[in-house]
């Protein structure tokens, strides 16, 4: 499995961190395209609640939007009139998805300050999402916090986390 770590510098490079190889120093770009969405209510979260989980390591981050995601049957994106939000780096384009609103709502600032929430369906995404993101060889970013720390990984790969933990909530 392919899990890579980044994190920022001031001047927006990216270090992507693999657990096999030393970082590399990468550049990332915002980039928007075409996303449908679909609109769902979501359960909201405390400010102490979403300091807590804010102080979070990446891979408690991608365990927590794990659980979520399958719990709530919805991921977040940004989006404006256009699509939504995409970051690049030299080696992949990535989507950004985090597990609630609020955090998603965090990354709508500067630059994207006109970018609102959005919320897929875990349907859609299981049915649509998955293998369009394959088929346009886009990569995940799993909820990204705003100093641009998250897991870069593979659309099937997250997929496969998502139905094993819809798996152990079923038990």
């Amino acid at each position: 499995m392919r899990h890579h770590y980044y994190s920022s510098t001031p001047n927006y490079s990216v270090a992507l961190h693999t657990t096999s190889a030393s970082p590399r120093r990468l550049r990332y770009t915002a980039l928007l395209s075409h996303c449908p969405v679909e609109i769902k209510m979501a359960k909201t979260l405390t400010q102490e609640r979403i300091a807590e989980i804010l102080k979070f390591d990446v891979d408690q981050r991608y365990k927590y939007l794990v659980k979520e995601v399958v719990e709530n049957r919805e991921i977040w994106i940004l989006t404006d009139e256009h699509g939504c939000v995409m970051l690049n780096t030299e080696d992949e384009d990535c989507v950004p998805v985090w597990p609630n609103e609020e955090f998603a709502q965090e990354w709508a600032t500067g630059e994207w300050e006109h970018c609102k929430p959005e919320p897929i369906g875990l349907n859609k995404w299981h049915s649509r999402w998955t293998n369009g993101l394959l088929d346009d060889e886009l990569s995940i970013v799993a909820f990204p916090n705003t100093d641009l720390e998250g897991v870069v990984l593979f659309p099937d790969e997250f997929d496969f986390d998502l139905t094993n933990q819809a798996k152990k909530q079923k038990r």
